[in-house]
């Protein structure tokens, strides 16, 4: 059992909230969902012996989901920020917590132990955070993760809506925040033309990926 215990925390509430767009997590369709495969099958490659999974602005939880198809020993917990995924056909209830990850959270085990990940899932997520905001995205990364955790993500770097994408950053200065806040870049790729999503333009992003120190 899993829980989120900061209650405050129940997501966005405001569609004109700096970061937020309410579509962008609602990609239900068949062909939506499917796209998201090859890059959950590359994840699961390199990553079969890990136990538990976080993925932070999952959207409608289908990269997730996949990696639940492909490994049952997952235990995968996926959080965002828009109370409408819960109508997704690709998230487990009992597994999904709708919160602000830029606002304090807390996920407990069944012992009211912080739920640690081994590995963090975070796509098309953090051009959305403000900057203010980041120190906090950091702070609640760090408590629910442990030395050794693996961090896999990308941050679009599209300017099409400075509201919705409020920091556009090069790979160097998320590299650096990271380095900050103690994860050390890891040299590994996962995502690329073959295994992007239908939403993600590879020419636009940078992908980002950690391993904690």
């Amino acid at each position: 059992m899993i829980d989120q215990i900061i209650k405050e925390n129940t997501g966005v509430h405001d569609d004109n909230l700096p970061g937020f767009q309410n579509h962008d997590g609602l990609w239900f369709g068949v062909n939506e969902h499917n796209s998201y495969f090859r890059l959950a099958e590359k994840i699961h490659h390199n990553y079969p012996n890990v136990k538990k999974i976080l993925e932070i602005g999952s959207g409608a939880g289908s990269l997730s989901s996949w990696l639940r198809f492909l490994n049952k020993d997952y235990e995968i917990v996926t959080v965002d920020g828009n109370e409408n995924i819960l109508d997704s056909p690709y998230i487990i209830n009992n597994y999904h917590f709708v919160i602000r990850t830029d606002q304090e959270y807390h996920l407990v085990d069944i012992k009211s132990q912080t739920f640690k990940f081994d590995l963090v899932l975070c796509y098309e997520h953090l051009e959305h955070i403000e900057k203010e905001a980041l120190p906090k995205w950091f702070e609640m990364l760090n408590k629910h993760t442990s030395p050794g955790s693996i961090f896999l993500g990308s941050a679009s770097t599209l300017d099409y809506n400075p509201r919705v994408h409020v920091t556009l950053e090069s790979k160097e200065w998320w590299q650096q925040q990271f380095s900050t806040v103690g994860w050390s870049v890891l040299d590994v790729n996962v995502l690329n033309q073959e295994t992007k999503p239908f939403n993600f333009e590879i020419a636009n992003t940078n992908e980002l990926t950690f391993i904690k120190l």
